[in-house]
């Protein structure tokens, strides 16, 4: 869970906004022992009239044993300059949680902490167990991570997509059929390219491939 210090904002803003989701429960898609911690950066959206207040509730001193991420007083640098200072969070199994702030504050880079994509420099850092400090690598394969951009390739289709994915991560091909179906993505999409979609359509596809 977050903390974190309240700052007045204007009535009518924009909230730049990320969820990170906890490991769900075996079986979540057949053939599949675990589901990664899915990690979302979906971008600015607009918040009128009242922002929300920041988490006010912090994280205990002990990770409990169903927690898919903890992190306690975590710093990473970017070049010299502290994108996250002290960052405490805790998010247990099949919890969303919301990050909230202004542009700059940290959200992406907590995402791709989590994802093993940034160093820490102080803290303790633990994503499924993993010690991010001594091991992010380790956790890479566990987690997925749809950011700003979808990830996919614009002059594949959606199908062909999926079947990349599939390869690259050693799982059966079936796998994308189902991840697809879970996200809901219309058969009939399958062999347009992913140009073709709308914005809707091609992060639900980009959720479905970090899935896989």
């Amino acid at each position: 869970r977050a903390s974190s210090n309240a700052t007045p904002r204007p009535a009518a803003y924009h909230l730049s906004w990320a969820v990170l989701t906890g490991l769900y429960r075996p079986g979540a898609l057949p053939g599949a022992s675990s589901v990664p911690v899915a990690l979302a950066d979906p971008g600015p959206t607009m918040i009128d009239p009242e922002p929300p207040h920041p988490a006010s509730h912090q994280a205990s001193s002990r990770p409990c044993r169903d927690s898919s991420v903890v992190l306690r007083g975590v710093v990473v640098l970017l070049g010299r300059f502290p994108a996250l200072a002290g960052m405490d969070l805790e998010v247990h199994a099949e919890e969303v949680v919301l990050l909230a702030g202004s542009n700059g504050a940290g959200k992406t880079t907590a995402l791709r902490l989590c994802a093993g994509l940034v160093p820490v420099v102080e803290g303790d850092a633990r994503v499924l167990g993993v010690d991010l400090g001594k091991n992010r690598r380790g956790v890479r394969r566990r987690v997925g991570m749809v950011g700003h951009d979808s990830g996919l390739y614009s002059d594949l289709t959606v199908s062909e997509n999926m079947a990349f994915f599939a390869r690259a991560a050693g799982v059966e091909p079936t796998h994308s059929a189902d991840a697809l179906d879970r996200l809901q993505v219309a058969r009939r999409l399958s062999e347009l390219p992913v140009r073709a979609l709308s914005t809707g359509q091609r992060k639900r596809v980009s959720f479905a491939a970090m899935l896989v």
